[in-house]
């Protein structure tokens, strides 16, 4: 419980721009996502490439730290990946 309450006072203490580019991504990569939106026929492209921004900045927020910073660089080429292929 106490990792969590670390990670949420890290998380408010953010700048405003990172704050809602990290929450506008990850409902919008949920929402497209659901099976309500799966008879739109961009809906899972839109998903997938939510989901790359949304791990693009979590690379770029832990750009200092050059292992996590890579695994985030990876998700977010193989979701681009995805939606090109």
């Amino acid at each position: 419980m106490k990792k969590i309450s670390l990670f949420l006072n890290g998380f408010w203490r953010e700048p405003l721009w990172f704050k809602s580019l990290i929450l506008v991504s990850l409902i919008l990569s949920i929402v497209f996502s659901s099976f309500l939106m799966s008879d739109l026929q961009y809906s899972e492209p839109i998903a997938k490439l939510s989901a790359a921004l949304f791990f693009g900045i979590f690379a770029y927020k832990f750009r200092m730290n050059r292992k996590v910073s890579g695994a985030f660089i990876l998700l977010s080429v193989l979701c681009i990946g995805i939606v090109v292929f």
